[in-house]
């Protein structure tokens, strides 16, 4: 009896500590991506650096990263201060955005999206695309878009 509690115990504990990571790469599907970058073909999952937990690289066919989701645990992360961080040299510009999770912020580089990320309750994502994107142009709302996707499935 004693014997089979401990071993229950055990695996309740064990369950708790198993590793929660989320692959990025499953949280997007190419073809969602291909809606704002149509070259991308394949996926790749680095392992975490830089502070952040997970990494996805959406790349074309000659593996040149197009598109890359960045995810965080939850804890004291902000995307104003992680867009602003990601900004560097003149002509950068940093907007906060309200209508993506509970907050959500914009890095442009002469008028160019380079960085998007966006805060849950439990989570906070990062966009970084190589293409063009211009704050009032529809690839922005695209941005938008798989950024509240990926909020929305990983809550």
């Amino acid at each position: 009896m004693i014997r089979s509690l401990t071993v229950m115990v055990f695996a309740i504990v064990l369950a708790g500590c198993a590793d929660s990571r989320v692959n990025p790469c499953s949280v997007l599907d190419i073809s969602e991506v291909q809606v704002l970058e149509s070259s991308v073909s394949t996926s790749r999952w680095l392992p975490p650096g830089r502070g952040e937990n997970e990494l996805c690289m959406y790349l074309d066919a000659t593996d040149e990263r197009q598109v890359m989701l960045f995810m965080w645990s939850a804890g004291a992360h902000d995307p104003l201060k992680n867009v602003t961080e990601g900004m560097k040299g003149e002509n950068s510009e940093v907007v906060d955005v309200w209508d993506v999770g509970l907050r959500a912020a914009a890095g442009f580089h002469d008028a160019e999206l380079k960085l998007f990320s966006a805060r849950s309750n439990d989570r906070m994502v990062g966009l970084r695309v190589r293409k063009a994107v211009a704050e009032d142009s529809a690839d922005f709302e695209v941005v938008k878009s798989l950024v509240r996707k990926a909020l929305g499935r990983l809550e």
